[in-house]
């Protein structure tokens, strides 16, 4: 008779574990009384709360066009899972505490937005340590462009009172499945991201980046946390406790020149070419027919600042030497659009490659420094007609008036990239090699992108190109990219003037994309030097350089006399 009281007490309140419920089950018939309620109950009080996250994001958006929000359609279970563990906290106060956290990491989310352009990089946890003062001294300065993101941090909190008051209905509470909850979502996303930062190939794939870095369309609480748990298990141990990532210097800004030059700068970074399949550097077969007809066109090879995109293009467009230089990037005081900008130039960006493929990149570009940007989406959007390939970057530079005002424009080529054949005409298909075709038709955009401004500029503009890296082609029993070998980090440099003398640039002294920046930064109005260097570094797959990086060493004529992996 006890017992079926209590079990009677039970069924109307909802409140015994869920082992007791099932045991009461068994006796008394009335656990889809109460435990299935109780969960249906969670399960839209947790829907609500993932509305009022996606909410908070798409009005965030609103005020900032470059933040681009997460889709609803697409649900993030890892966050859905939090919040139903949060919910299931038998106190009021914990359960709103917890929530506030969440709703907090969104707010610095679109503070850091707000200011950088970007999301919470890994190493912003580590810069935060250190310069702690700076950094609240940035935002002090800042505050009155944070009132939205503030407002919107506010409109949460209250929705969550709101909601307590006004939704008034009982459900599924238990404290120790809620931590059970909490610490199995915890640990398998710091394993996924322990496992991808320490692969056994060597390298960050690309797959496993785009899981565990900082995105757009991802939800801005759940940035925040793949950053820290990025932190956690990849920066920390080794940049604080082990220190076997050596940390480099970060660069200044450079100062700006008494007297700019009124140009344009056409800056084409290439996609998966690597030097030594260019004709003009020495490849057997006539790859670059065109360009070697183009009187004054200088060309070389030089060593790539990483062995995949996200690195090497990051580093060019900030000027960045050493490898694990993110926190140079994220102040953006040497970013290549923002030394523009301030010296009044108006900045492009328009790439073949699709919004996937520029996600992880957007973190680093200065993405609210570009006048202009256009994806291949966005370039089909724009243009009445298009093809597949990289020629639809010459229409875009058709669009833009050269002669009025000054223009830095970034091309960014689909180039070299796998799947080969699909990156060129038909009416390429030349060599038995596909590869080797993407180099013809790559032969082909520059040379009509060289001619198009040769006839049509009439103020000084500079036309340079470099690849992001290099590509191994079943050498060494591997293929593709991200990879320390010479047919990866060797990539080539072109360069032509045009109504101005490329005879003052110190070509002979260029050996790396830095030196690259350096001499974009230098025609956009400031003070840099490019001088031979003996010691020079190819960062791995992993902007952090988690996945290590190559030393080498030079002697005074540039022949390698070591190169060694640190890792």
């Amino acid at each position: 008779m006890q017992e079926t009281e209590k079990a009677n007490k039970y069924c109307f309140s909802g409140e015994k574990t869920v082992s007791y419920l099932k045991k009461i089950y068994k006796e008394e018939k009335c656990f889809d009384k109460i435990l299935l309620k109780d969960i249906a109950f969670l399960l839209i009080k947790s829907t609500l709360i993932y509305l009022f996250i996606y909410l908070g994001d798409y009005f965030y958006s609103l005020y900032n066009s470059n933040y681009i929000h997460p889709q609803l359609s697409k649900v993030n279970i890892e966050l859905f899972f939090i919040i139903f563990s949060i919910l299931l906290f038998k106190n009021f106060y914990i359960r709103v505490l917890l929530l506030t956290f969440v709703f907090f990491t969104m707010l610095i989310e679109y503070f850091y937005f707000q200011y950088f352009g970007t999301y919470v990089q890994p190493i912003g946890f580590y810069q935060f340590i250190f310069n702690t003062k700076e950094t609240f001294a940035v935002l002090s300065d800042e505050f009155s462009t944070m009132l939205i993101p503030l407002s919107i941090f506010i409109g949460l909190i209250i929705s969550i009172l709101v909601l307590k008051k006004y939704l008034k209905i009982k459900s599924l509470r238990n404290n120790k499945l809620a931590i059970l909850i909490l610490i199995l979502v915890s640990a398998y996303s710091l394993g996924m991201t322990y496992k991808s930062l320490h692969s056994k190939s060597g390298k960050l794939w690309h797959k496993d980046a785009k899981r565990i870095m900082p995105m757009p369309k991802v939800y801005s609480c759940a940035n925040y946390a793949r950053a820290f748990r990025y932190f956690l298990v990849g920066i920390a141990p080794k940049k604080i406790f082990s220190n076997e990532i050596k940390m480099f210097p970060t660069l200044p800004k450079p100062t700006s020149k008494k007297n700019i030059e009124n140009n344009n700068i056409i800056f084409i970074i290439g996609e998966s070419l690597r030097a030594k399949e260019l004709h003009l550097l020495g490849y057997k077969l006539q790859t670059t027919p065109k360009l070697e007809k183009i009187d004054n066109l200088l060309s070389k090879t030089i060593y790539s600042a990483g062995t995949m995109t996200k690195v090497s293009v990051s580093s060019l467009l900030n000027r960045v030497k050493y490898p694990g230089s993110t926190a140079q990037m994220m102040r953006l005081d040497n970013n290549l659009f923002k030394l523009a900008k301030e010296h009044g130039y108006k900045t492009y960006f328009y790439s073949w490659q699709n919004n996937e493929q520029l996600t992880i990149l957007q973190n680093f570009m200065g993405r609210k420094y570009i006048d202009d940007y256009a994806s291949r989406e966005m370039i089909k959007q724009r243009l009445k007609k298009y093809s597949h390939y990289d020629d639809n970057l010459l229409t875009m530079l058709k669009k833009i008036d050269i002669n009025r005002g000054k223009h830095f424009i970034v091309l960014h080529e689909r180039g070299s990239h796998a799947t080969y054949r699909k990156q060129y005409p038909k009416s390429y298909n030349k060599f038995k090699k596909t590869y080797d075709n993407t180099v013809l038709f790559t032969d082909s955009i520059l040379s009509s992108i060289i001619n198009y401004l040769k006839e049509n500029s009439k103020k000084p503009t500079y036309i340079i190109y470099t690849s992001d890296h290099g590509e191994l082609l079943y050498e060494h029993g591997r293929n593709g990219h991200g990879w320390f070998f010479s047919e990866v980090y060797k990539v080539p440099l072109l360069i032509y003037c045009i109504n101005s003398d490329c005879s003052k640039i110190p070509f002979n002294n260029m050996q790396t994309h830095f030196d690259v920046s350096n001499l974009v930064t230098n025609l956009l109005g400031y003070n840099t030097k490019i001088e031979k260097e003996k010691t020079i570094y190819v960062n791995g797959s992993d902007v952090d350089a988690l996945a290590g990086y190559l030393h080498i060493k030079l002697d005074n004529n540039g022949i390698e006399l070591s190169i060694k992996k640190i890792r």
